[in-house]
C-alpha cells in the first residue's frame, strides 16, 4: 500500500524516522572498520556474514556477540581485499536468495567512507542494494529546478511551455535564457516528477525534478549531471549551473522493518532552468513532468 503524505512536515518525520534512544539501545550489530564504525546491522543478518567463507575456507568477518560490534577478518585489510569479499560474497547470498533485498541488484558500487589511510576516505565499496543490511549511510543529490517568471503585459515575447495547460492559473511562459537572481515581482514555479508505476519505493508519487545516488567514484556536483541528464534530458550546459545549498542527514528504517536502520545523507542544490526548457523522461523513472505553482507544492 502506497503511503500519502498530507504536508512536507509529514514526509520529514516519515524520513527522519529513528529515534535518538533507538540508536542508543545496543540491539544492532555495528560494523566496525579500523575502530571506525561504518554501518548498524540487525541481528537476523549476523550469522549469514559470521558462517560466510571465502572459498569455502577463510572466514571473511569475526563477530563479537557481547560487544555487538563485527569486523573484517585481520587477513582482509586492504581496499582491494575488501571489495573483493564483499563483491564474492554478496554474489553468492544473491544467487542463492539469502538476503531478499538483493534480488533488486543495481550493479552499481557505493562507497564506504572512514578511511583515513586512503586518499579519497573510501573503505571499501558494495552494491547498492546491500546497503540496507549492512546498514552503510548512502549519499545523494536532490535537485530544485525551478523557473523565475517575469512579470509582463507584454506576453508576444514569450510561449507556453508545454505543461502550463495543466495548471488552472496559465501563467507560465518560455523564453530564450534564464537568470541566476531572482528579480523582484518575478513569480517562481518549480518543476517536480512524477515517479514511474514501476518503481519499487513510491510509485507514481510527485518527486523533484531529478535525484539520485551518488556512485563510488563520483563527487555529487559529478552526480547532479549525470542524473540531470540520465532522468530529465538536462543536458550539461544547463546542470552545471546548480548551486550547492547543504545537506540533509537523517536515519530511516526499511520499507519492511522498522528495526533494519538506513542512514541516508542528501546534498541539496538549486537549479534556475530557462523558461524555454521543458524536461524530458529519458530513463524510464520518470513518467511525467509537471510545472507547479508554489503554493501547489507546499
Amino acid at each position: 500500500m502506497i503511503k500519502k503524505f498530507d504536508s512536507i512536515y509529514s514526509i520529514v518525520k516519515a524520513c527522519d524516522s529513528v529515534p535518538l534512544q533507538c540508536l542508543l539501545n545496543n540491539v544492532h550489530y555495528s560494523f566496525v572498520i579500523d575502530s571506525i564504525k561504518v554501518g548498524t546491522t540487525e541481528k537476523e543478518y549476523i550469522n549469514d556474514l559470521q558462517d560466510y567463507k571465502i572459498k569455502s575456507d577463510t572466514l571473511l568477518f569475526k563477530v563479537d556477540h557481547q560487544a555487538k560490534k563485527y569486523t573484517f577478518q585481520d587477513w582482509c585489510s586492504s581496499r582491494k581485499q575488501r571489495d573483493e569479499g564483499l563483491a564474492a560474497m554478496l554474489s553468492e547470498f544473491r544467487d542463492n536468495k539469502i538476503w531478499p533485498c538483493l534480488q533488486k541488484w543495481r550493479d552499481e558500487l557505493y562507497p564506504i567512507y572512514g578511511s583515513s589511510v586512503e586518499k579519497d576516505g573510501i573503505f571499501c565499496t558494495a552494491e547498492r542494494a546491500s546497503c540496507l543490511p549492512f546498514g552503510f549511510r548512502t549519499f545523494g543529490v536532490h535537485i530544485n529546478g525551478y523557473v523565475s517568471i517575469p512579470t509582463s503585459n507584454d506576453s508576444s515575447k514569450y510561449i507556453q511551455t508545454d505543461n502550463s495547460a495543466l495548471f488552472s492559473s496559465v501563467n507560465g511562459y518560455a523564453k530564450s535564457e534564464g537568470k541566476l537572481n531572482i528579480p523582484p515581482g518575478n513569480t517562481l514555479k518549480m518543476w517536480a516528477a512524477r515517479r514511474s508505476k514501476t518503481k519499487q519505493m513510491y510509485p507514481s508519487m510527485l518527486d523533484q525534478i531529478v535525484a539520485g545516488g551518488t556512485s563510488a567514484g563520483e563527487d555529487p556536483s559529478m552526480t547532479v549531471i549525470r542524473e540531470c541528464e540520465e532522468e530529465a534530458g538536462i543536458p550539461e550546459l544547463i546542470s552545471k549551473r546548480s548551486v550547492p545549498r547543504g545537506s540533509i542527514q537523517y536515519i530511516t528504517t526499511s520499507p519492511n522493518s522498522t528495526e533494519t536502520y538506513q542512514p541516508e545523507t542528501q546534498y541539496v542544490y538549486d537549479l534556475e532552468l530557462p523558461l524555454d526548457f521543458v524536461p524530458v523522461p529519458t530513463d524510464g523513472e520518470v513518467e511525467s513532468f509537471y510545472l507547479l505553482d508554489m503554493h501547489e507544492v507546499y
